[in-house]
């Protein structure tokens, strides 16, 4: 019945992209995410400027739950493209970035993360992100190293090798600051603790570890 009302009102004004959010909702609500969808992206060719803002939230959101990362890109970034850089702004630059590592666009969510902290410099999620982004650069560096030390090339192993390490250091600076900022993390204190064995911080890497054992006495 709402379905049906929404619709005679497209029909009457098929310019007002309002009703087309309302059929979308009614379709969602009987599990019809298809019908929903379709519905939705209708009612962008018809929305501009702040009205087009929240169908976009809707086609964000529905996207990035059913695991649609990459196509869910294109509405937070519109998103956050109609809504002012603040605070209330990091939550959906947040959910830009996930989507970015979903679609394997690593360099798209540092970059995003690193916007996150213009605006909130000690965001955790955003400082997490970029020191699990330069740990996975490590680790893709160390393995082109072990490939050129197959090879018998020294130069380039060498070459990888002090690539890794500054990719490590990297990691450890924003893994610090969530370290210290969560005393009850045990993931965060485990991760921090890896990655200042790796760089050879035995002493850092003890501290982490004691926590760890502290947080959780089984591991």
């Amino acid at each position: 019945a709402v379905a049906g009302v929404v619709l005679l009102q497209v029909f009457l004004d098929p310019g007002d992209a309002r009703p087309y959010g309302g059929i979308a909702n009614a379709y969602e609500k009987q599990d019809s995410l298809e019908q929903s969808t379709n519905w939705l992206m209708k009612g962008l060719e018809h929305a501009s400027g702040d009205g087009r803002l929240p169908l976009v939230q809707q086609l964000a959101i529905s996207n990035g739950q059913a695991g649609k990362f990459c196509d869910a890109i294109k509405y937070f970034r519109e998103w956050v493209s109609l809504i002012p850089k603040d605070t209330d702004a990091v939550a959906t630059m947040a959910n830009l970035a996930i989507c970015y590592n979903g679609c394997k666009m690593y360099d798209s969510a540092i970059l995003t993360f690193r916007e996150v902290l213009t605006i909130q410099p000690s965001d955790l999620n955003a400082l997490t992100g970029i020191g699990k982004y330069f740990r996975q650069m490590a680790g893709w560096a160390g393995d082109s190293s072990k490939v050129y030390d197959s090879l018998k090339n020294e130069a380039a192993a060498k070459r990888w090798r002090d690539i890794r390490n500054q990719r490590f250091d990297s990691s450890k600076v924003y893994m610090k600051q969530v370290f210290d900022a969560s005393p009850q993390d045990t993931l965060i204190a485990e991760e921090y603790g890896l990655i200042c064995y790796l760089v050879g911080d035995y002493q850092s890497a003890t501290a982490a570890f004691t926590r760890v054992t502290s947080l959780d006495a089984t591991n």
